[in-house]
């Protein structure tokens, strides 16, 4: 910092400052494209999606390619511990299914649910779930979003009781 004008600590205030010698390396990421590509190895996702009966590169491109309401993709989903990945025709399905699962003692590795607004894949415990008039539950990614659509629409946030995603 002896370049710095009054340097002072960030976390306390002091200004009493140890100088130390560093070394910094800066990567041009452009210029590692291709080593980068090369590093990223999908191979055993591609494995995975084949011992299911499913198509890697065609869900890599729906799901890269996010559209609200993407009729392509079922819009809720579970990754049981011994079971596998199971899609269900709905979020509101989905958390019914959790529910069943955790009352007969099944292990849930994660849940995910899409964007309601983008189309993005979210963790279930990270996305703020919305009823609306009809029955229907959607997901949103931001709290404000789901807000904004409780506000426009009627609906009633569900609450966040236990999360769905990463249980033990």
């Amino acid at each position: 910092p002896t370049d710095l004008i009054d340097p002072r600590s960030a976390i306390s205030g002091s200004t009493d400052l140890e100088v130390r010698e560093t070394k910094h390396l800066y990567l041009r990421q452009s210029a590692l494209k291709g080593e980068i590509a090369a590093w990223i190895d999908a191979s055993h996702l591609k494995k995975a999606y084949a011992a299911s009966g499913l198509d890697y590169d065609a869900m890599v491109a729906s799901v890269v390619t996010s559209q609200p309401r993407n009729p392509a993709l079922k819009p809720a989903e579970i990754w049981f511990k011994n079971k596998g990945v199971v899609a269900y025709d709905s979020v509101a399905a989905m958390l019914a299914a959790a529910e069943e699962a955790k009352a007969g003692g099944q292990a849930i590795n994660s849940t995910y649910v899409y964007d309601n607004l983008t189309g993005l894949k979210l963790f279930g415990k990270a996305a703020y779930l919305v009823k609306d008039k009809s029955g229907e539950v959607l997901a949103f990614m931001k709290k404000a979003d789901s807000q904004q659509h409780i506000a426009q629409h009627g609906s009633t946030p569900l609450p966040g009781a236990e999360p769905l995603a990463m249980l033990p």
